[in-house]
């Protein structure tokens, strides 16, 4: 997705990475993003973090349980690069 620069991350117990198959497309009214479930065991949720390039990140979910692989970014004041982790 033009603009759109995805690094991913997810907490577990160990603060591992564990996040495969991720993808972000533009739809109306804000970015959806999707990843393929884990396949490890001991993931507690997953927490969407986003920051325009060259800010902080930023928390900007809920903690999302680990059988959910999407998430949508309803936050339409974004523009130019926006990193997501």
């Amino acid at each position: 997705v033009y603009g759109v620069e995805a690094a991913w991350e997810v907490l577990s117990e160990n603060n591992s990475p564990k996040v495969r198959n991720v993808s972000s497309s533009s739809k109306q009214g804000g970015i959806r993003l999707r990843w393929a479930r884990s396949i490890e065991q001991d993931i507690a949720n997953y927490l969407i973090y986003r920051a325009p390039a060259g800010k902080p990140l930023e928390v900007v979910s809920q903690p999302i349980p680990p059988d959910v692989t999407t998430y949508f970014d309803a936050d339409t004041t974004l523009s130019g690069n926006t990193i997501y982790t």
